[in-house]
This record gives C-alpha cells, structure tokens and sequence, in this order.
C-alpha cells in the first residue's frame, strides 16, 4: 500500500517516473535474468542511485558509465541486492551515489546545448543557390 510500504515494486509504463523521483535508491529489474535490464537514464535524471544486476546487455554503455561515476552499483544476485539496500539506506554513501547520478546527467545534458549551438550556426551559414552542402562534421 504506497505510503505503508518501505518498498515498491513497479511494473507499469508511466508510473516510473514518479517513483524515481521519490525514490533515493531503485533497482533496475530484469538484470538478474534473460531480459537484459532496463534503461537506466531516467532513473539516474530524476535524482535516484541505481543498483543492477549483471545482465544489462540492452544499456551496458549507459550502465558503465553510471558504475564508473558512483552512481549505480551492480549486485551479483537477490542476496547481494538485499545485502546492497540495507547497507545504503540511510548513508552517505547513498548520498554520494545520487549527487554522482546528477553529476552525469548534468555532463551528458550538456550534448542538447551544444548540437542546437552547432546546428544554429548551420542554419545561418547562406549558401549560393543550388549550392550542394557535402563537407562532412569533424
């Protein structure tokens, strides 16, 4: 019963985002088995750490990249993930984990500014009529 629960298993499209937004810590599900994982981008922009299990084939770049910054942990398997929560609820450490999370985001945020920048200038360069445009992006 939300607002009883200490925990909260979601399992429907457009509930997430809420949860994430309220949840200092989630687990990203179908990591522990053939599935391959979820994405974890979301998770990580609305301010929540993140703990996966090994199989993240379908965002294995993202979830390297959240691992490498602090901002997720994997867990080997349900003993492990119990293990991880109870030892993070409530620390510093998750703390850092969620100030890592927003950390990344806010770098990989930066990619928006930069295209709309460069396409901009593209926009305003005049070419003479029937003008074809073939120098390729360095």
């Amino acid at each position: 019963m939300p607002g009883e629960a200490e925990i909260w298993l979601i399992d429907r499209l457009g509930e997430t985002g809420l949860i994430y937004r309220l949840a200092p810590l989630v687990f990203l599900g179908g990591s522990f088995g053939p599935q391959g994982g979820h994405n974890p981008w979301e998770a990580a922009a609305l301010g929540a750490a993140l703990l996966h299990g090994p199989q993240v084939p379908h965002a294995a770049a993202a979830h390297a990249t959240l691992d490498a910054a602090g901002a997720a942990r994997m867990v080997a398997d349900g003993a492990a993930l119990g293990a991880a929560v109870g030892g993070l609820i409530g620390t510093r450490d998750l703390d850092a984990m969620r100030a890592a999370a927003k950390r990344v985001m806010a770098d990989i945020g930066q990619a928006r500014p930069q295209t709309l920048r460069a396409l901009q200038a593209l926009m305003a360069t005049r070419l003479e009529p029937g003008h074809i445009f073939s120098k390729a992006a360095p």
